[in-house]
């Protein structure tokens, strides 16, 4: 069972996460240069990013992200308070 909030209702939160994100993953210019030589799309490098680092899963619809899926209501508490 998945607990889904919509990001606009935690973006501020949600964008300081995505941010950390990208840093991690070595900022937008290696993320380019990575998505164009693995023909991976460079939403699909920080969806497994999320996935992988904070265990949330981004759901698109009409082909952006509009939700995130959490385990469980804790999961998203935690996240809320540490990117607070």
């Amino acid at each position: 069972m998945t607990y889904r909030v919509e990001i606009s209702t935690i973006q501020d939160q949600f964008s300081r996460a995505h941010r950390n994100m990208i840093d991690e993953l070595g900022g937008t210019d290696h993320i380019t240069r990575t998505s164009i030589q693995t023909h991976q799309s460079h939403w699909k490098m920080m969806e497994h990013g999320w996935q992988k680092k904070y265990g949330i899963s981004p759901v698109s619809e009409n082909s952006h992200w509009k939700y995130l899926d959490f385990e469980n209501e804790k999961q998203y508490t935690l996240f809320v308070l540490k990117w607070s």
